[in-house]
């Protein structure tokens, strides 16, 4: 079993057992408070603590979440999260105060729960906090300062960036709370410990039509411990995307979060897009073993995403685990709900900690993958279509058996031009009648780049004064439109169809896939520039 915390070198063979006196009296006890401890390598089940007394709520199905003492935490939740430290008027420095008891009380409750190796992080933010950081205001060091002095008085394991609404891009918060958390995290590895970092992003946010964290975690790559995506409260947000079968599942399928139905198909594809961008939906990509799934306890905590049936979820991690992407962990909102009662005051009784304590606590462990080092395939079968103007560019795409292709660089007559997600790209503003030599390489997610594809030259066209003149038909919703199609859109610019595989979408739904306009136009049409 691995140590459950890890201390100050100077203290450590000491602290664990008191230090004694030659005649036998105790003069100094652990404080284990102090001690953070160690959650590498531990499967997680996280869970929210409220530092207020909710009483009866007036939310979703209702009920009333237990008023709860942080050292009455179940002991199943191995990372505790006290929620929130927040600004009191959406422009001071955020902080933290305990509801009830004093300073001194509070940590010796932390103290207990890190004893029997729960961490207890500190979270930032909540539904309603407006908070503010300006980097101009000396906010870093600000805030870098009062995160130093809670875990000092209180004896916080670390701290989780639960910020939501307009507070995720407020002011300079992108930029001021990523690189306070970093002076942080060396000011306690000074002291020989680990400083936990973690984020809870609603997940919409962690899509490319909407990517509110890409910010924060890609600042914090390397840093962050484990993200923590909320499953839930987003009604009908879903997943959408052409299955590898067509022929079997059809050639569009689309998975809701609040489909009871298709509980196991939202989480799995989902989860599987977070971890390898797969059908380049997500905005960040996250490692399976520093991804923990968020749910609601129960009805009553949330408006939708409570699982029904966990066998669902058992299912989900079981499938990752098959194929080699092993999640993390669970986390739900919240422990004081999940102890609670419904509206009629019915005991929840613990059900959701009951319901994943085996999948949590099995006595397995989440290994770290060896570091990839084996470079994706070489991109193949470049072609070209030219204009006199552009140069559209398609490739077959590359495969990597470790990490995964994150994207591919494309070169014009030797120098970098472009870095693309997809196997297709349109180069603009060229000269007519000019020759251009193209090649490619793939680099997957650990950084590996192949070698560059076989160079292709292209002749744009000569630039006649019918073509200067010639006119695209307006594009039509639902039209079965060809690889290669140009067509008018709405906002008078021209868009060209893709090539395969992309090409049916060119007439899919003009919501999704009319050009310009479409949510999702990009991954049909091409923009082109004469």
């Amino acid at each position: 079993m691995k140590s459950l915390f890890k201390m100050n070198k100077i203290c450590t063979s000491l602290a664990l057992v008191g230090l004694m006196s030659l005649s036998g009296h105790v003069f100094a006890e652990t404080d284990y408070a102090d001690t953070m401890p160690s959650i590498e390598g531990q499967k997680l089940l996280v869970g929210y603590w409220h530092n207020w007394d909710q009483g009866f709520s007036g939310d979703y199905e209702q009920g009333y979440p237990l008023k709860l003492a942080l050292k009455d935490t179940p002991k199943e939740y191995n990372v505790v999260m006290a929620s929130f430290m927040k600004s009191s008027d959406g422009k001071s420095m955020p902080t933290f105060v305990p509801y009830y008891g004093s300073d001194q009380a509070f940590r010796a409750e932390i103290a207990a729960l890190n004893q029997r190796g729960q961490a207890v992080l500190l979270s930032l933010g909540g539904a309603d906090a407006h908070i503010e950081l300006h980097a101009a205001n000396g906010d870093t060091q600000h805030f870098a300062d009062e995160i130093i002095r809670l875990v000092d008085l209180y004896g916080f394991d670390g701290l989780d960036i639960d910020l939501e609404q307009s507070a995720i891009k407020k002011a300079d918060n992108e930029t001021v709370i990523p690189a306070a958390l970093k002076q942080v995290r060396e000011h306690y590895q000074q002291q020989g410990k680990h400083f936990i970092i973690s984020m809870a992003p609603e997940i919409p946010y962690l899509t490319k039509s909407n990517p509110q964290y890409q910010n924060y975690i890609n600042s914090l790559d390397g840093y962050y411990d484990f993200i923590a995506p909320q499953f839930y409260n987003q009604g009908a947000f879903g997943i959408g995307f052409q299955p590898d079968d067509t022929a079997k599942d059809g050639w569009w399928v689309n998975y809701t979060q609040d489909d009871d139905s298709k509980k196991y198909e939202f989480l799995y594809h989902f989860s599987k897009e977070l971890i390898t961008d797969k059908h380049g939906l997500a905005a960040v990509k996250i490692p399976s073993s520093k991804l923990v799934i968020g749910l609601p306890s129960n009805g009553s905590a949330a408006a939708t995403g409570f699982v029904k049936t966990p066998e669902d979820v058992y299912r989900v991690f079981a499938d990752m685990q098959k194929e080699g992407m092993p999640l993390r962990g669970l986390m739900t909102w919240s422990i004081n709900w999940d102890e609670g009662e419904n509206v009629n005051h019915v005991p929840f009784g613990g059900q959701f900690r009951k319901a994943y304590t085996q999948l949590i606590h099995d006595g397995s462990v989440v290994e770290t993958p060896e570091k990839d080092t084996t470079a994706p395939s070489v991109p193949a079968d470049l072609h070209a279509q030219a204009t006199a103007t552009t140069v559209h560019l398609t490739w077959k795409a590359s495969t990597d058996s470790a990490s995964g292709v994150k994207g591919y660089e494309v070169f014009r007559n030797q120098q970098k031009i472009a870095d693309v997600s997809g196997n297709t790209f349109t180069d603009e503003d060229l000269n007519a009648n000019t020759q251009y030599a193209y090649a490619i390489n793939a680099v997957d997610a650990a950084g590996n780049k192949s070698a560059l594809s076989a160079v292709l030259n292209v002749t744009t066209t000569e630039q006649s004064d019918d073509e200067q003149e010639q006119s695209y038909p307006k594009y039509q919703a639902g039209y079965a439109y060809k690889a290669g199609d140009i067509v008018t859109a709405t906002d008078g610019k021209l868009y060209q169809c893709k090539p395969h595989p992309y090409t049916a979408w060119c007439g899919g739904l003009a919501s999704a896939y009319a050009p310009a306009t479409g949510s999702a136009w990009s991954m049909a049409w091409d923009k082109v520039v004469k």
